[in-house]
């Protein structure tokens, strides 16, 4: 099946620290996301990007608003994480483990303020704690990733935490740090891409949400 192309824009991780300063908006980033196929039917890619939607009007306002406590959360998500590992480690989060190399016959290195996610829409686990799925560092990204998982709308409760993938590798089996229900329970997927900054240390420099099914037969 042909792959769609649409971009997104997201604000860059400078883009609001100089927003915070001026006061003013955020400059946006383009976000290029790629779904990766689900469990259930492996043979199928599709590539997709949501375009923004344009200003005005009151639907517009609560879109705004909404995107603006989701990054606000976002933020307070990636403080967390660095925190957790400046307590238990160097201060540097570790690579995962028992990553996989993403396999892809066409892979597309991604512009420049672009980052390529590649991900299942849906997770599936028979004790609801370990799922299979796929959450994966594009291989045609530059810069490594983690993720931080969670089970509410507002990121209070996280459910996976995983450490760097360099692009082109993935998790295809995560443990979740408590049970799930059985049935479906909606999760917010917060992809982080890393790079270092002048003095070597780790610095989250584009984020972007996705929501991902975890089913619990």
């Amino acid at each position: 099946m042909a792959e769609t192309e649409t971009p997104v824009k997201e604000p860059t991780a400078e883009g609001k620290a100089a927003a915070a300063e001026t006061g003013q908006e955020a400059p946006a980033a383009e976000t290029r996301v790629k779904e990766a196929p689900g469990v259930e039917t492996p043979e199928k890619e599709t590539k997709t990007e949501e375009a923004p939607g344009k200003p005005g009007g009151k639907k517009s306002g609560k879109k705004a608003v909404v995107l603006l406590l989701l990054l606000l959360a976002v933020g307070i998500a990636a403080a967390v994480h660095f925190l957790f590992f400046k307590e238990n480690d160097d201060g540097r989060i570790p690579y995962a483990e028992g990553v996989v190399l993403v396999e892809g016959s066409e892979v597309e290195p991604a512009d420049e303020g672009w980052i390529n996610l590649r991900y299942n829409k849906k997770a599936f686990s028979t004790d609801g704690i370990h799922f299979a799925g796929l959450l994966a560092n594009d291989p045609g990204n530059a810069r490594d990733m983690y993720f931080d998982v969670y089970a509410d709308e507002n990121f209070e409760d996280q459910i996976f935490l995983s450490g760097l993938l360099k692009p082109g590798f993935g998790l295809q089996t995560i443990e979740l740090l408590h049970e799930l229900p059985a049935g479906s329970t909606t999760c917010y997927v917060i992809h982080n891409q890393v790079d270092a900054d002048e003095n070597g240390n780790q610095v989250i420099i584009r984020q972007m949400i996705t929501t991902v099914e975890f089913v619990v037969n």
